[in-house]
C-alpha cells in the first residue's frame, strides 16, 4: 500500500476530513478549524464509516471510494500493478 493522505471533505465552518493511507492501514482524520481549538481525531476505516454514517464527510468519503472503484474498473491492467 502506498503512504499518504487525500482530503475528501471540508465542512463549512473549516474543519477537514481526510483519509490516510499506512503502512498496512487506511484511517481517516478530522482536522478542526483553528478557531475551534479542538484536537484532531483519527478513526480507524470501518469505525468512521459506521460512527459517521449519517454525516456530510461518510457521504463524501463513500463517494470518493465508489469514484476510485469506477476508475479502476473501467482501467484494470492499471488496478493490477
Amino acid at each position: 500500500m502506498q503512504n499518504g493522505e487525500r482530503a475528501f471533505y471540508t465542512s463549512e465552518n473549516g474543519d477537514r476530513w481526510l483519509l490516510l493511507a499506512g503502512e498496512d492501514v487506511v484511517s481517516v482524520r478530522h482536522v478542526p478549524n483553528a478557531a475551534s481549538g479542538g484536537q484532531r481525531k483519527t478513526y480507524e476505516l470501518g469505525a468512521f464509516l459506521i460512527e459517521e454514517r449519517h454525516s456530510a464527510q461518510n457521504q463524501a468519503l463513500r463517494a470518493l471510494i465508489s469514484s476510485l472503484t469506477r476508475t479502476e474498473e473501467s482501467h484494470p491492467a492499471a488496478a493490477q500493478e
